[in-house]
């Protein structure tokens, strides 16, 4: 039997809305220094690792929605029908660029710069 995900996601999701109040209201319990004063440090740190797995997976569904959108665009687009794994990963590599606004993508280039010195001080330390 297959299963569908695409349709259970839609059909589920008012699951995900429902996700996104508790964590709404969870990071409102957390601000609120009354309520935290009368929780046991327990219940705080519970508290906080429901809201920290939640706005986690909510994300990260976030981030499947988005490279399958990336990539029935690009599927449209160039009319194929299947798309090697490293192609796909190029196409939503591009797409998340494409979408980062000025600052976003002066701050990632600014990171890979970083990194590859990083790497290449590394190597160079180790040549000697």
């Amino acid at each position: 039997m297959l299963l569908n995900y695409e349709r259970i996601r839609n059909d589920y999701n008012f699951l995900d809305e429902y996700r996104e109040k508790e964590v709404l209201e969870m990071d409102k319990a957390l601000k609120d220094n009354k309520l935290l004063g009368r929780m046991s440090e327990e219940e705080v740190e519970g508290l906080r690792y429901k809201d920290q797995s939640i706005k986690s997976r909510l994300g990260h569904l976030k981030e499947q929605k988005f490279e399958k959108n990336a990539l029935s665009n690009y599927k449209e687009e160039t009319g194929r029908k299947w798309i090697k794994r490293g192609d796909r990963r190029k196409v939503v590599r591009v797409a998340k660029f494409e979408s980062m606004s000025g600052k976003q993508r002066l701050k990632s280039m600014e990171r890979k710069r970083k990194r590859k010195m990083g790497k290449e001080m590394r190597t160079f330390a180790f040549s000697k």
